[in-house]
């Protein structure tokens, strides 16, 4: 499998305590005629698997069209995420789980107090109800 990784954007929905100088705090996202032109041609240079990240890839305003766009090129997909708004995403991205590769929730403690501290309070409850969901769907 080889992959490609892109940072969506740098948006971000936190504002973890360890993120130097606030590297996820921008609104810019990648232009959309260069991610075309990965999706079109990323195949062709032996990659099968596209993975996002950023800030928080889920955040782009066009995530469920780019995931469409993926699957639709004949690609496997994944991305990293904070979890945050994983319960709004998972119903867009369903249709496209047979492709989907990886997901990877970034988890900074084995509790909710530990986790917190890097991430903000809430953070974790709203983190295990993503790795819930993908539990309880076989993801």
């Amino acid at each position: 499998m080889a992959t490609v990784l892109i940072e969506l954007t740098n948006r971000c929905n936190l504002n973890c305590r360890h993120c130097f100088d606030q590297r996820h705090g921008g609104d810019d996202e990648i232009r959309p005629p260069i991610l075309e032109k990965v999706i079109r041609h990323a195949g062709d240079h032996g990659f099968d698997t596209i993975v996002f990240t950023g800030g928080e890839p889920t955040l782009h305003r066009s995530f469920p069209q780019i995931v469409r766009d993926v699957y639709a090129a004949g690609y496997r997909f994944g991305f990293v995420s904070n979890g945050q708004n994983f319960l709004t995403v998972y119903p867009q991205i369903r249709p496209f789980l047979d492709r989907l590769e990886t997901i990877t929730f970034s988890l900074d403690g084995a509790t909710p107090d530990s986790h917190a501290r890097l991430r903000g309070d809430g953070t974790f409850t709203n983190l295990m109800k993503a790795i819930s969901v993908c539990v309880a769907k076989d993801l």
